[in-house]
């Protein structure tokens, strides 16, 4: 059985829209065209000239609804300001060419705001968090099944 939570927002009610999830498998072992290495071109502000850059989508929901249960957690790791937009990458520490991303995004909270990246939906386990250069598993979180671990982005 799997349960659905809203991890941010304040409507007291689970919010999905699918805008908020841009994670997908790297069953490849080469760097993704967006990683964490530094800003990608749908990273470029709204008011660059047409054709320089990609802009970015439109601002996704502060909501974020995740799937847990027997054996499958989520991930909420914090991050600061200056990372927002950033796509922290990570991978079961057992398989690192396995690696997924989100982005961090503003998400609006009680006592104001924090920034964090939200994986959704994770097989418990070990996972390696890859450093904002690209380092594997520069450090570790353990996702326990039915449970949303918490995390800094270090």
């Amino acid at each position: 059985m799997y349960a659905h939570r809203e991890v941010f927002g304040t409507s007291g009610a689970s919010v999905f829209d699918g805008t908020d999830v841009n994670t997908h498998p790297h069953p490849h072992p080469h760097a993704h065209p967006h990683s964490s290495l530094g800003p990608r071109a749908h990273d470029a502000p709204a008011d660059s000239e047409p054709g320089q850059a990609e802009i970015r989508p439109t601002r996704p929901s502060q909501g974020v609804c995740v799937d847990i249960g027997d054996g499958v957690g989520a991930l909420v790791l914090y991050a600061s300001a200056d990372r927002e937009w950033l796509e922290p990458e990570i991978h079961p520490v057992e398989r690192p060419e396995h690696r997924q991303h989100v982005w961090v995004l503003e998400r609006l909270v009680a006592s104001g705001s924090v920034f964090a990246a939200v994986y959704p939906s994770l097989p418990e386990g070990r996972y390696g968090v890859c450093s904002p250069e690209g380092v594997a598993a520069a450090q570790e979180v353990e996702i326990i099944g039915g449970a949303v671990t918490e995390a800094r982005w270090l």
